[in-house]
């Protein structure tokens, strides 16, 4: 519930997607069901053959069409859903461990925490570099954020000793928000030549 919570801002792009991914998961029985009634075309006279068949034959072209559309808009909704949860909980837990006092970080308990924080945020890093889809820039860019975590948790005192929390968790936020402006750049390149390029063929 804690998790639905926090991706409330991202309720309408969740909505999106699963719209998406309802169309596309209608595409496969009506898929079955065009192919089962095309069939039955084959023992039919050749002029009702031929008919038919440039009938079932746009249909399934639209059917193609409709997948080429919908599958991707599917992913990207999600993945936008998911990856703002995963800032949102990054950011607030770095943030609950900064703003702690320094009496804190001397308690056995959370000192065993902050000795395995590193090693997460790692592992973190090490699986950026293992997703595909992601240019280079953008993985070194999630890699510096991850970096940033790592190097505040392990000079926490220091931090905290110079009243740095609020400057490193703007500092983490900005090296968050790097990623994303390639992906809608490329984004926004890609609508705009779909738009223009059969344009200029009609002029």
């Amino acid at each position: 519930m804690r998790l639905a919570k926090l991706n409330k801002p991202e309720v309408p792009v969740i909505l999106l997607g699963s719209l998406a991914a309802i169309i596309h998961g209608v595409v496969f029985p009506v898929f079955g069901l065009l192919f089962s009634s095309a069939v039955d075309t084959f023992f039919k006279p050749p002029e009702r053959q031929r008919k038919e068949s440039r009938l079932w034959s746009l249909l399934y072209v639209g059917l193609g069409l409709v997948t080429l559309v919908v599958l991707p808009l599917q992913n990207y909704f999600f993945a936008i859903a998911v990856g703002k949860l995963i800032e949102r909980v990054r950011s607030s837990t770095l943030e609950k461990i900064v703003h702690q006092e320094i009496r804190w970080f001397d308690d056995p308990a959370n000192s065993r925490v902050l000795a395995v924080f590193p090693m997460v945020l790692m592992q973190g890093v090490v699986q950026i570099k293992f997703i595909r889809g992601f240019s280079a820039g953008a993985k070194v860019m999630y890699e510096e954020a991850s970096q940033v975590e790592i190097d505040v948790v392990s000079s926490i005192r220091t931090v905290a000793s110079f009243c740095a929390e609020s400057k490193v968790m703007d500092m983490y936020r900005k090296k968050c928000l790097r990623p994303e402006i390639p992906q809608f750049q490329y984004l926004k390149f890609l609508t705009t030549n779909l738009i223009l390029i059969p344009a200029a063929r009609r002029v």
